[in-house]
């Protein structure tokens, strides 16, 4: 079996680790198996394919959902959606493949290699994926430790510092697999002890934020499909259901619907909620939800409290091709021949808080919840969380799971629990933990109810962001720099 196809097949098993699988140990295997041959290739062409090759394999499962939601729900032709698809699983290999570079033109001894140089080279790569071209930092590496028992480690060097653990951990397995002297095979599984048993034993129990106070919430999901939602009877639909969640709730209960819930012009809209804001204020209930809004003559995505609430946040991270189009006057007219129409939407400038009483609420908006700086920003002085969005686009695929468990893995990191409210699934109540305490099905109109703490306070991830991956990247790629240079000035002796 060539290289090619064995890290093709390493590459298709490594999102098992992720929701819904939550199978770890196969992405860990999966990183073995690519360390593997990244550490035996002879060539530099050899491990630069490798790396895209593994990188295909990973990006055609874990991103699977976007064929559903380009010709599904896109109204892109069959033909242009694998097209786009195809090209988009073929731009994020190419990160593979750049990782499969750097770890060829520094390799050295097998230890070096598994590890220093593998959880540098994978991190690496992995930060640019996140803001290179507006960032796509889907399926980071870190995330898939959220529903594990290493989950200690998110609040304390979040998903980022996750991925450098689990490419260490696989390291060590490689090492323990290759190694033949038993004294180095006690030094790596000491390494695996630390690394392994922490957790469970000790970080798990840990609460570095503090309780101070409980709020009853609510979260909605409508299960409207696209088309409905923007007829006349969808408006109609979600305008009874706020009425009903207005009547089922409890006093100074807090009831969230999801991502432009609200999709009137602005006079119809506030008309409507000024006939229930009474309504609110008699029952001290705070209403957040997404709304459709309008500013310099552009729409704006954005989320707004009525009731007990105050204030309103407009998105600040659009989805490329979703809400605009990047570089449009070089690809438009090729966007405009396949068949797909955006309308540039206007974005956020700054990041502002929703106030419910004396709490303070961070809201975050479909695509903004995958990414760690957006929510370390906006969290840091809130209290709770909250997660708007439409993952119709999804469908019933695996893509829904994949967003839930980014809501988790930001719960984590800021240790402060977090309410998701999506059109169709998946909505959910999340602990300050991470845990799911309830979720709705995808493709069911449901409610759900709890109450939740409200947190005070920084997790170690909070104060330190991510100065200890970028310390570690740095020491990395300093000492690489300086064993590259003397071995040239060898050379030239």
């Amino acid at each position: 079996m060539s290289k090619h196809l064995i890290a093709l097949l390493s590459g298709l098993i490594f999102p098992l680790g992720f929701s819904p699988f939550n199978y770890l140990f196969l992405t860990v295997v999966s990183l073995i198996m690519l360390l593997y041959l990244l550490d035996r290739s002879g060539t530099r062409k050899e491990s630069a394919l490798i790396g895209f090759f593994y990188g295909f394999g990973l990006w055609s499962i874990g991103i699977s959902w976007v064929i559903v939601s380009i010709y599904f729900h896109g109204g892109v032709s069959l033909i242009g959606s694998i097209l786009i698809t195809l090209i988009f699983i073929i731009t994020l290999s190419v990160y593979k493949l750049f990782m499969g570079i750097i770890f060829f033109n520094n390799k050295s001894n097998t230890t070096f290699n598994a590890l220093i140089l593998f959880p540098f080279s994978w991190a690496i790569i992995e930060i640019a994926r996140g803001f290179l071209f507006t960032g796509f930092p889907w399926l980071s590496l870190g995330t898939s430790i959220t529903n594990s028992f290493l989950h200690g480690w998110i609040p304390i060097i979040g998903a980022s510092g996750g991925s450098i653990i689990l490419c260490f951990i696989s390291g060590c397995f490689f090492l323990l697999i290759k190694e033949k002297l038993l004294r180095n095979k006690i030094i790596y599984l000491n390494f695996l002890a630390l690394i392994l048993l922490l957790p469970p034993l000790f970080l798990n129990d840990i609460y570095w934020t503090k309780n101070i106070g409980v709020q009853s919430v609510s979260t909605y999901q409508p299960n409207l499909t696209l088309e409905d939602k923007w007829s006349m009877q969808g408006i109609e639909k979600t305008r009874s259901l706020i009425k009903q969640a207005i009547q089922n709730a409890e006093k100074k209960e807090l009831i969230l619907f999801p991502e432009t819930a609200l999709i009137t012009n602005n006079y119809s809209r506030e008309a409507f909620l000024g006939t229930i804001n009474s309504s609110l204020l008699k029952k001290e209930i705070s209403l957040i939800t997404g709304i459709l809004g309008e500013k310099a003559n552009k729409r704006t995505n954005t989320v707004k409290g009525y009731g007990v609430a105050k204030g309103e946040y407009d998105k600040t991270k659009l989805v490329p091709f979703g809400e605009y189009v990047p570089f449009y006057e070089i690809i438009g007219d090729f966007l405009n021949f396949i068949g797909i129409n955006i309308v540039n939407m206007h974005e956020g400038s700054y990041f502002s808080h929703i106030s419910v009483g004396k709490a303070k609420v961070a809201p975050s908006i479909c695509y903004e919840i995958a990414f760690d700086s957006i929510m370390l920003q906006s969290s840091i002085n809130s209290n709770l969380l909250i997660s708007l969005s439409n993952d119709t686009w999804f469908g019933k695929t695996i893509g829904p799971y994949q967003h839930l468990e980014l809501a988790q893995t930001r719960a984590l990191e800021s240790e402060k629990a977090l309410i998701r409210s999506t059109n169709s699934g998946i909505s959910a109540i999340i602990n300050e933990k991470g845990l799911i305490l309830n979720q709705t099905s995808i493709f069911e109109g449901e409610s759900l109810k709890n109450t939740l703490n409200l947190r005070e306070g920084k997790t170690p991830y909070f104060y330190l962001g991510k100065i200890h991956i970028y310390l570690y990247l740095f020491i990395t790629g300093l000492y690489l720099l300086l064993i590259n240079r003397t071995y040239v000035i060898k050379d030239v002796k």
